[in-house]
């Protein structure tokens, strides 16, 4: 059929409209589900997976005797393994270049230049490669329909499964597509290979853990509030698996977004509103009785908190590798806004302004951890010691290389390389602890007490202090050194302060000319003409 005779074909029949998508989706969408559909990569990659899972699943089927668990097992085994490895493996890494290769081929100017916005750039190639991942999916659905032919299916942990790793796929394709706005490679891979590689074993651990006999997760799940209890499982994991994406993909669109474009606003209102909602969720949480009449913390308190220092990652990383720079346009625009123009000290972008929210967030993070008390203690500090000692080394540990970046590199351009540089090499000095303790002395593990993730073997070892049994004592120490190292990053910043208040004096000068302007040159009693 000629060109000719398919315009025809569309403007005439309704059915027509199928050969094309509809006017109304996104450019960018639409460009890269063309491309993306078309591409040898998804069908070969779809027709290869296909072709191995029905031949595994003939190979089971043949082996297949009366109603063996496990043979149905291995047959539900096979068929979350291979759906796992094409979205959580093979899907992202399509992403891993999805910003990069058009930033290399000098094409995202003239993406930019039109109407669609960085955001709308990321978005759009995110959204068409977990609509290609969706297309696997679905075709998994006969398999599962023959699995439950075959008797000893578990309903609610397969479909709770069959979601979650769709979850982690598009976490996983989020990480890849974000990433890939990193300019320097090596940082760019290995970011991207770590954080997908996390994913893909949290991912297939679960998958073992669905199908072996004393499934934990499962077990707590389906014991402690029955088919609710999955429902508010695959809630969180909902929730949670968005903000994680929005954040990884409004990455992707900061890096490459034009400076006059505020992104950082948005992100730590619902980062701010994230944490409103964890607080709440913590103050309503009941309270469980043990038998001996104790009032005992809720176990879904440390989950909450866990969840939300998750969340804390990749903002605090992001927050803080921005740049110095304050569009006076930006300015304007937060001093007119009633609200945004109270808190503009903490809203404006930058990595100034973003130190401050940080140390507000870092603070928020040990209140809730306080919160989780041990009733049974008639101590003032009645918290759980190990937990507030493990939270206090962590946010410690994000610290440390704000410190590094601020001191040496606080000009940079390329901040987030410098800052992911300086936290693998904390996690070196780690490493130089365990190794040295092991052949020389454990005591000398000490002169690394500056390193917070060198804590983690000083609380583990015996020394000359026993940390082990004084968490309280290494906690606040912790905390004085993450304190100390804030001071000292917040007086670097002083000079990204005079650049933002020299920015809002030419914001307040360019509105004093448009008011002018406004009223035929006549000025107002308010505004005054800038010189």
């Amino acid at each position: 059929m000629s060109k000719e005779e398919t315009k025809a074909l569309k403007k005439l029949s309704p059915v027509g409209k199928i050969f094309d998508f509809p006017e109304r989706w996104s450019p960018m969408l639409v460009k890269e589900l063309r491309q993306g559909l078309r591409s040898i990569s998804f069908a070969g990659l779809f027709i290869t997976l296909q072709a191995i899972l029905c031949f595994i699943i003939f190979i089971i089927l043949s082996d297949f005797s009366g109603s063996g668990v496990g043979s149905t097992s291995a047959v539900s085994g096979v068929i979350f393994g291979i759906y796992a490895v094409a979205v959580c493996a093979l899907q992202p890494l399509r992403g891993f270049n999805a910003i990069s290769a058009e930033i290399n081929g000098d094409t995202i100017d003239l993406v930019l230049i039109t109407r669609l916005s960085a955001w709308k750039f990321v978005f759009g190639k995110w959204v068409s490669l977990m609509s290609q991942s969706l297309m696997f999916a679905i075709s998994l659905l006969p398999y599962l329909i023959l699995r439950y032919f075959l008797g000893g299916m578990l309903l609610f942990e397969e479909l709770l499964l069959f979601v979650l790793i769709f979850i982690s796929g598009s976490v996983a394709t989020a990480i890849a597509v974000g990433a890939s706005a990193i300019r320097a490679a090596v940082l760019r891979y290995l970011t991207s290979t770590v954080l997908v590689g996390t994913l893909i074993v949290f991912t297939f651990m679960s998958i073992s853990q669905v199908f072996e006999d004393n499934n934990n997760i499962y077990y707590f799940l389906s014991r402690n509030g029955g088919l609710e209890g999955f429902l508010y499982f695959t809630l969180i994991c909902l929730v949670t698996g968005a903000n994680v994406c929005w954040m990884f993909l409004d990455f992707g669109a900061s890096m490459i977004a034009p400076l006059s474009e505020n992104r950082a606003t948005l992100r730590r209102l619902i980062y701010l509103a994230v944490l409103t909602i964890g607080g709440i969720s913590l103050a309503l949480l009941p309270s469980n009785v043990s038998p001996m009449g104790y009032t005992m913390p809720n176990p879904a308190s440390p989950m909450i908190q866990i969840v939300l220092f998750i969340m804390l990652v990749p903002f605090f990383i992001t927050t803080f590798c921005e740049h110095a720079y304050l569009s006076p346009r930006i300015a304007m625009q937060m001093k007119n806004s009633s609200f945004l123009g109270k808190f503009k000290a903490i809203l404006y972008p930058g990595w100034g302004s973003g130190s401050l929210f940080l140390i507000i967030a870092c603070v928020i993070h040990m209140i809730y951890t306080f919160s989780f008390r041990d009733h049974r203690s008639s101590s003032i500090i009645d918290f759980n010691e190990e937990f507030a000692l493990t939270i206090s080394i962590c946010l410690g540990t994000l610290t440390f290389p704000a410190l590094i970046v601020s001191l040496f590199a606080r000009n940079s351009v390329n901040r987030l390389s410098i800052y992911l540089i300086s936290l693998i090499g904390s996690f070196l000095i780690l490493l130089v602890c365990l190794f040295v303790g092991s052949i020389v002395d454990e005591d000398i593990a000490i002169i690394f007490i500056w390193c917070p993730p060198a804590n983690f073997y000083i609380w583990a070892q015996e020394s000359v202090i026993d940390w082990h049994d004084n968490e309280e004592a290494l906690m606040l120490l912790n905390l004085i050194l993450t304190g100390a190292y804030w001071a000292i990053i917040l007086m670097r910043s002083a000079p990204v302060w005079s650049h933002i208040r020299q920015q809002e004096k030419v914001a307040k000068e360019e509105k004093s000319r448009l008011e002018i302007i406004e009223n035929d040159g006549i000025p107002t009693t308010e505004t005054t003409p800038a010189e």
